[in-house]
């Protein structure tokens, strides 16, 4: 179980605790009277979840800015240089005696709450790791099948003894109950009475997971939140005795996705960050680039939906591209943060032939810069590989050719798409719906609904940090339990793009209840209640209406934009461009039967499809990645 791993299950749940209790009331429009355009989405009962309690939020934000830069320009750097100088064995080790010596903390907590059979083996794993692991050096315990139950201390105490209830805080606890724990548990802790060793103890600890902070930090549009979130689950929701089994699915396959990573730890920071000027917006968008030591054909990578180019996914595709002998190029997805207030021309992504015309005019711009500083490296063919979102707009641009030469947009040799949705206001329409699941299958009144969703989370986190996650093995979740977690994953993501697009001034007075950087909890609530469906016909179909003739702003509107956005409706592009490649797999989330059906009838042979891995969940194994970089070398002639 990687710490990586741990931290993307930690993100999936996060957006469980969608808004804070803060210093503003929360208010919600009145939707009951409307009539217009996709009023039967404005009035649909939306799951309600609660909220952290969070009244020091402004405080707390504050702490955790001062956090971050510690992290990236002081821990960061020093904990390089601790990393370039031991080995990860020592590391480990000494890591191992830090958690032995804590022993009276944990056994302590098991005590005061009448946990004796967890306090006997807490006794028993320090004698073993103590004498025969050599004072903890090795867990000795968990080598004769005594595995370490999870970590207790005084806040978890005082939480079994009623103190349930808690306000969150960013220092030195994840709650206020906690933070007052803290102080016992520093008493009962061996290292606090020898000066600077519980500091020491918590740098090496922190050494081997400071640059995975970094990047999470670096590439979310707000971190505060998701830490917030993940740090309040995991002390707040309490053990459950609800059985969970392993189920199948697409859902469960997709989960899958957590595993992808590069094969090559190095690869991933071994990319040069470039700038470049975006025409139409005036404004500079990054990219990454990763450059082969010969004259090559460049390879585009687009993330699926809301996707960092600094994400390890899009790594993990890159590193592919570049095996198969491509220099590679990385951009942030249309719907994520960077890309919408550098290089987006319309205020509300989510139009995929406005979208499409984005990406290409920044990668016509980024292959000007790359042949103008890089000269005789940059080899005259291009490509462009899509995951997801991505996938789907690659091959509008794949069928956009024509259109794009009159534009003065870059030609490509070669498409390659991932798991791409065929109709993407249908697949909208599917994440709300895995959103509100619980109202459907956790029938009764919000409480029984909020305890049956706090279970599964309860259990999902101690899958994730418990070590029983692994590439391939069965996710003890069934299906619908997947679906839930990939709505939620995703309700974050439109978050984010309604936040941001409000701090930008773009929404107009369309929100009601006030938002400042500082003070977000209460307008997240607002935000967490607005489904998929609704943005579209809230911002996207209005906006679309405003800047073409062909789009009005009513049902017959709606539709008529819903079918421009459909591959359906450059079938005939698709079929006769023989230089594009699909992968995708029958149980593919986004997909239906007639889905599946039009791109075998439309991409014939130039389609792979795979029995399970629902959506880009299987292109974590050997096999299937050794077929994409397969069919990456034949996609275009290598200079």
């Amino acid at each position: 179980m990687t710490r990586r791993t741990i931290t993307s299950f930690a993100i999936t749940l996060a957006p469980l605790l969608l808004a804070a209790c803060a210093t503003q009331e929360t208010q919600h429009r009145d939707w009951s009277d409307y009539t217009g355009p996709g009023a039967e989405y404005f009035q649909r009962e939306e799951l309600d979840l609660w909220a952290v309690k969070d009244p020091g939020e402004p405080t707390n934000r504050a702490i955790d800015d001062v956090k971050h830069v510690a992290a990236e320009y002081v821990i960061a750097p020093l904990a390089w240089a601790w990393r370039g100088i031991t080995p990860k064995s020592f590391r480990t080790g000494l890591t191992n005696v830090g958690k032995n010596i804590a022993y009276p903390i944990r056994l302590v907590s098991n005590v005061i709450q009448g946990n004796w059979d967890r306090a006997g083996t807490e006794t028993e794993r320090f004698a073993i790791n103590t004498t025969v692991g050599v004072l903890g050096w090795s867990d000795a315990a968990a080598e004769r099948d005594t595995p370490a139950p999870r970590e207790q201390d005084m806040g978890l105490a005082f939480r079994h003894h009623g103190w349930k209830d808690s306000a969150y805080t960013s220092m030195p606890a994840s709650t206020v109950r906690d933070s007052v724990g803290w102080v016992p548990d520093l008493f009962l802790d061996p290292l606090w009475y020898v000066w600077g060793a519980g500091t020491a103890r918590t740098f090496n600890d922190m050494s081997d997971q400071v640059d995975t902070y970094v990047t999470f930090t670096n590439t979310t549009y707000d971190p505060y939140r998701l830490e917030r979130a993940a740090r309040y689950l995991d002390r707040t929701l309490e053990d459950t005795d609800q059985e969970f089994l392993a189920g199948e699915g697409g859902a469960v396959d997709t989960l899958q996705y957590v595993f992808l990573g590069v094969r090559d730890a190095e690869f991933a920071d071994d990319f040069d960050t470039e700038s470049v000027l975006v025409p139409a917006t005036g404004k500079y968008l990054d990219y990454n680039v990763w450059l082969q030591d010969h004259r090559a054909p460049v390879m585009y990578v687009l993330p699926g939906t809301g996707g960092h180019r600094d994400a390890e996914s899009t790594a993990a595709v890159a590193e592919m591209a570049f095996t198969a002998g491509y220099h590679v190029v990385a951009i942030s997805s249309t719907l994520n943060f960077e890309f919408i207030a550098n290089a987006a021309t319309v205020d509300f992504p989510g139009f995929a032939p406005a979208d499409t015309r984005d990406v290409h005019a920044v990668l016509t711009a980024i292959d000007a810069d790359l042949r103008a500083a890089r000269g005789g490296l940059i080899g005259r063919r291009r490509a462009v590989i899509g995951m997801s979102m991505g996938a789907l707009h690659a091959l509008f641009m794949a069928a956009g050719e024509e259109d794009a030469a009159r534009n003065g947009l870059i030609p490509m040799d070669g498409y390659y798409a991932l798991n791409p949705p065929v109709n993407l206001l249908r697949t909208a329409q599917g994440f709300d719906d895995y959103f509100n699941l619980p109202l459907k299958y956790f029938p009764g009144d919000a409480e029984t609904q909020h305890a049956k969703i706090r279970a599964l989370f309860r259990h999902v986190i101690d899958v994730a940090g418990g070590g029983d996650l692994r590439p391939g093995r069965p996710l003890p979740l069934n299906d619908l339990q997947a679906q839930f977690l990939i709505g939620i994953a995703f309700r974050m993501t439109l978050m984010d793009v309604l936040d941001q697009a409000r701090a930008l001034g773009r929404t107009g007075d369309f929100f009601l209840t006030p938002r400042t950087d500082r003070d977000r909890g209460a307008s997240y609530r607002e935000l967490a209640r607005y489904s998929f469906m609704e943005y579209f016909y809230a911002f996207v179909l209005p906006e679309q209406a405003r800047l073409r003739k062909d789009i009005t702003d009513d049902d017959a509107g709606a539709m008529h934009l819903n079918r421009l956005s459909d591959l359906r409706s450059v079938e005939y592009e698709l079929r006769r461009n023989p230089r594009i490649r699909v992968f995708s797999n029958t149980n593919e989330i986004l997909l239906r039967e007639a889905d599946v059906a039009f791109l075998r009838t439309t991409f014939g042979s130039r389609l792979r499809l795979s029995k399970s891995g629902g959506h880009l969940g299987n292109l974590w194994k050997p096999d299937v990645r050794d077929r994409v970089i397969a069919e990456l070398r034949d996609l275009v002639v290598n200079e």
